[in-house]
């Protein structure tokens, strides 16, 4: 009894239906084992760096320093020679306080926090394009298993058919005709369409495999995205809000505006608040210690540069000018790729609807063949041919629902909603961190009460 419930445990497992790792999974896990994502990561930590630095132009700065040598000299008075030999140490500490800066911090701190905005969306761009790359690779991998698959059904197929004409032709009911015909195409199909399938199918495991790490047992199609515009017009006004290369180029317009500002702004003047203390202690030529203490009020005020900092603000129009016009042309190139998605959408489903009624109709064909073929008023090669359409019409039906699929993502990605929330992923992205735009609470105690 114990051995029997083994058996049924074992059959039960192996009888079991395979788990089809699903689009979802296979996003999630894919963007977790992503070493490209990394990369993005580290620059987005590296840009919030700018922060650091735009609050250094107001925070204090002190240096230490300290020298320390030997003096020797010798004096003649009188024909009297004598030498003296000492040491001289000097300490010093000083320290600057900025007090205005006219408009460079502000500047600078605008000019960061845009940057870091930038540096995000640069990111979610990213992984937008690494899922968008992540599903073809899904559906690549789909099609091609059931290309397959398909393939290898009608290699049996038409095995089964040769040894039926073999040994029809045995009988003498057939010809040695209809069994090179049969040996043909089973040759052709099994060599060339068999080895181009198993082939296409390497190639979408190679890819699979570059961007998921791991090759699923089963992979199944998913439904229709449920986040795509129903029209046109729809999809415009989607590409216009969401698009991230309309959000870049606007974004670059934003920092190109306060870089500006912060060009113009090394026009003004700047004033600080400095402060020593120093000692000195020296055994030459005399014994003498002395320190001091001293607190200066410092104004500095650009007067001549050579046309540096004109060139500096020249340059920055410059570059607005520019940015703004890459705006503009962002939107009419978006504008295109959303034209061409849909169309390229409604096209893969218009053959995808024909597609279906031409499997059904090639197979009846099939079926209404054979059965003629069976009573003599067809040959063998009006089954092969009807073999053949099947064949045909099948792996079409195939490439058409890969197609309709690969074309609602490229769809989705132009307008940028391909997003890990409108996918509904759940995903662990705790390592970023936007910096604060403003200063902790123990800061706000010390630092002079302007607006810098």
């Amino acid at each position: 009894m114990f051995i029997l419930t083994i058996i049924l445990v074992v059959f039960t497992v192996l009888l079991s239906p395979i788990h089809a790792e699903t689009l979802r999974e296979m996003l999630t896990r894919s963007f977790h084992a992503s070493n490209e994502l990394d990369t993005q990561r580290f620059v987005v930590q590296e840009t919030n760096e700018a922060h650091a630095r735009a609050y250094a132009l107001i925070r204090p700065s002190a240096t230490a320093t300290v020298d320390f040598g030997i003096i020797s000299g010798r004096n003649d008075i009188a024909g009297v020679s004598s030498t003296k030999t000492g040491h001289s140490a000097v300490a010093e500490i000083a320290g600057s306080q900025p007090l205005y800066t006219f408009g460079r911090f502000g500047a600078a701190i605008d000019s960061a926090e845009i940057a870091s905005r930038s540096a995000l969306l640069t990111y979610d761009s990213k992984v937008q394009s690494f899922l968008a790359d992540a599903a073809l690779a899904y559906f690549d991998l789909i099609g091609a298993r059931q290309k397959l698959r398909v393939t290898k059904n009608n290699v049996d197929v038409l095995r089964s058919q040769l040894r039926a004409t073999q040994d029809r032709f045995e009988v003498g009911e057939l010809t040695r005709t209809d069994v090179a015909l049969a040996r043909s195409r089973l040759a052709r199909v099994a060599e060339a369409e068999l080895a181009a399938a198993e082939s296409d199918l390497r190639a979408a495991e190679a890819s699979y495999l570059r961007i998921s790490s791991e090759m699923p047992q089963e992979a199944s199609f998913p439904g229709q995205f449920n986040f795509l515009p129903a029209t046109l017009e729809e999809a415009y006004q989607l590409a216009e809000e969401n698009a991230f290369s309309i959000r870049l180029a606007t974004i670059a317009v934003d920092l190109a505006e306060k870089k500006i500002v912060g060009a113009k702004a090394e026009f003004q003047p700047q004033v600080k608040l400095k402060s020593s203390v120093k000692t000195s202690d020296s055994e030459y030529p005399n014994d003498t210690q002395s320190t001091s203490l001293g607190v200066i009020a410092e104004l500095s005020v650009p007067l001549y540069n050579a046309g540096l900092l004109r060139s500096k603000v020249r340059e920055t129009e410059s570059v607005y000018a520019q940015k703004r016009a890459m705006v503009l042309n962002e939107r009419t190139l978006v504008r295109e790729k959303v034209t061409k998605s849909w169309s390229e959408l409604t096209s893969k489903l218009s053959t995808m609807s024909s597609g279906k009624i031409a499997v059904q109709a090639a197979k009846l064909a099939l079926q209404g063949t054979r059965e003629e073929y069976n009573v003599g008023e067809r040959t063998l090669v009006d089954v092969l041919d009807a073999e053949q359409d099947f064949l045909e019409a099948s792996v079409q039906l195939i490439q058409s629902e890969v197609g309709w699929y690969k074309s609602q993502v490229t769809l989705a990605e132009t307008i940028g909603i391909f997003t890990p929330q409108m996918l509904g992923l759940k995903l662990d992205q705790s390592a970023l961190v936007m910096p604060p735009v403003t200063e902790p609470a123990w800061y706000e105690d010390v630092k002079m009460p302007t607006l810098w």
